[in-house]
C-alpha cells in the first residue's frame, strides 16, 4: 500500500503540474480527475496506519491538498515517512 501511495502522489503531481495541459482536459475533466485522485488517496490512507503516514500527510489527504499538489511535495513527504524506522 505504501508504494501505491507514493506512486499515486507522484502521478498526481505530474498531472497537476502540466499533465492536464498535455491531455487537453477541460475544467470539468480536471475536476473529475482530481476527484478520482482524492477517492484513491482516501482508499489507500484507510489501509495505512495513521502513525505511519504522519499528521501532515494525513491532513493533506483528508483536506484535498494532496490531490491538488503540483510540486511533488507530498510524494517526497511519503518517501521520507516510509523510509524512516521511527514511525
Amino acid at each position: 500500500m505504501e508504494q501505491q501511495l507514493i506512486d499515486l502522489l507522484g502521478n498526481i503531481a505530474m498531472y497537476n503540474d502540466k499533465g492536464w495541459q498535455w491531455t487537453g482536459h477541460s475544467p470539468a475533466q480536471i475536476a473529475s480527475t482530481r476527484d478520482g485522485f482524492q477517492r484513491s488517496l482516501l482508499a489507500l490512507q484507510a489501509n495505512i496506519p495513521t502513525a505511519r503516514l504522519g499528521a501532515e500527510l494525513v491532513a493533506a489527504i483528508e483536506n484535498g491538498t494532496a490531490a491538488n499538489d503540483d510540486s511533488g511535495r507530498y510524494r517526497a513527504l511519503a518517501l521520507a515517512r516510509f523510509a524512516s524506522n521511527e514511525c
